[in-house]
């Protein structure tokens, strides 16, 4: 096996023109998976392809491959190296996958990342065994709080470009890139649709399953709702004091300090995100000084809620802009 495995290897290393294979970028399903595509396939017996997500967008895992011998491309050089035992090959294992690892000469970023590399060979027996004419090479999970990015995908010339059985170049239709627009789910009634479209922070929460808390952020139109100030546990101090803005909404920011939206129980609590925004470039918390400077300043308030400065539910004011840019 091992033989024929440096044969496979081989083959990604020539390049001369041959016949065409088509690779594309589609949106599959109801979650936010890309898949990526070949056609034409006929006799193509490896690809090694960087792809790139703009937008904010950054590639969070991939699924839908096949791994191993026979009638697929589950032979991955740089992970093969690094987990596979040629003798007793164990295919199964999770860390075998089509990316190849970032410290690899050109390779892209590994998972998560803007900016990746997959590689893919085919070993079989015989005709019978190979891969399909057309199929899916693997599934991108992507997440893109933006609600769309490109999906660019271009022949890596350093790790083997898409090569035949043969050993010559397959043409191909790449570069491309593709715009895919994912499904945002709706927002919270206090946050007007053009608003949301612009709020990342926001849509890192919802595709972290976090929409009930949120709801936290809402003023009602009779003026209750105050955690924009500070009230991020919603509870005043009690006897004898009732401030709204005390230590309980101190610790949950420190609870949750420079948290950012990630999968929970690892990510940010909504109701600690005060100033409803990311700290920007480099890190992007969720929780930071701003939110803590708002604890701060308005630190042992207990006067009446403002509707005017937490969003209302949309009934009450469907224009709302944001007061802390």
């Amino acid at each position: 096996m091992m033989r024929r495995f440096m044969l496979i290897v081989a083959a990604l290393v020539f390049a001369m023109p041959a016949l065409a294979v088509d690779v594309n970028a589609v949106k599959v399903g109801d979650a936010n998976d890309v898949a990526i595509t070949y056609e034409g396939g006929t006799d193509v017996r490896a690809f090694a392809l960087n792809i790139t997500v703009d937008n904010g967008a950054t590639i969070t895992g991939i699924s839908g491959f096949f791994s191993g011998e026979g009638a697929g491309y589950g032979i991955f050089p740089g992970r093969f190296r690094d987990y596979i035992t040629p003798a007793d090959p164990c295919w199964d294992d999770p860390n075998y996958t089509p990316v190849a690892p970032s410290g690899d000469p050109g390779a892209g970023y590994d998972i998560p990342s803007a900016d990746i590399t997959i590689e893919l060979g085919a070993l079989y027996d015989g005709a019978p065994n190979q891969p399909p004419v057309d199929g899916n090479l693997c599934v991108l999970q992507i997440d893109a709080p933006n609600g769309d990015c490109n999906v660019c995908i271009e022949v890596n010339l350093d790790r083997g470009k898409v090569v035949m059985n043969d050993a010559s170049e397959a043409t191909t239709n790449l570069p491309i890139c593709r715009n895919i627009v994912f499904e945002q789910p709706p927002p919270p009634p206090c946050f007007p649709a053009a608003y949301v479209q612009q709020y990342a922070a926001y849509n890192a929460y919802v595709a972290n399953g976090w929409v009930p808390e949120i709801d936290s952020w809402c003023a009602s139109p009779d003026g209750s709702g105050y955690q924009c100030h500070g009230d991020g546990d919603g509870v005043d101090s009690g006897f004898p004091y009732y401030y709204r803005i005390y230590t309980g909404d101190l610790n949950l920011v420190i609870s949750n300090w420079k948290a950012t939206a990630g999968v929970k129980p690892a990510g940010a609590d909504p109701r600690a995100d005060i100033d409803h925004k990311d700290s920007g470039f480099p890190y992007y918390y969720l929780i930071y000084t701003g939110d803590l400077n708002r604890v701060i300043g308005n630190w042992k308030d207990k006067s009446p809620p403002l509707p005017q400065d937490c969003p209302l539910t949309e009934a009450a004011n469907n224009s709302y802009v944001d007061p802390t840019p």
